[in-house]
This record gives structure tokens, sequence and C-alpha cells, in this order.
């Protein structure tokens, strides 16, 4: 949804809902492990949840279903996760 009276829009999503179940689980990060091995196809909001790993390119990557998995495993707290810079 967009703020009324601005641009700037506000993202409906859940960053590691990748099956758009509205929960984030061990079955999205398998869904994502197939997407990446090219056996499935996402949708655009499915592609927009599995970005989890947020780097200077943003590309879906091993990286994202890490980051997917720590957060299901509970040792990180929050996604998107967002490296400090070097």
């Amino acid at each position: 949804s967009c703020l009324v009276g601005s641009e700037m829009c506000i993202r409906d999503s859940l960053y590691g809902d990748v099956d758009l179940d509205g929960t984030v689980s061990l079955t999205d990060a398998i869904l994502l492990n197939k997407y990446l091995a090219g056996m499935v196809v996402l949708s655009d909001a499915a592609l927009a949840n599995a970005n989890c790993y947020l780097d200077k390119d943003s590309n879906l990557n091993e990286d994202d279903t890490t980051y997917l998995m720590r957060f299901v495993l509970r040792a990180i707290n929050d996604l998107p996760y967002i490296p400090i810079p070097e």
C-alpha cells in the first residue's frame, strides 16, 4: 500500500515467506532452493519475499537461503538480513 500524498510505498510482504502462506518455515527454504536449482518458477511476490539477504546487488542466491534458514532456526531474529558494508 502507498502512503496518501506520497510517492513512497510501504512493502506489503513478509520476508522469507516464499510460498506465500503467511508464515516463514522450512518449506520456504526448500522452495527457494528449488527455485535456485531451476526446478520451479516463483511469482513476483514470492521472489520479493525470497530476498532475505540484502547485499549491494540484492540478487537471489545461496546467501538468501542461508539467512532464511538461520531465521527459521532462530539464529537471527529479523529478516531481511542487511550486512554491514566493509
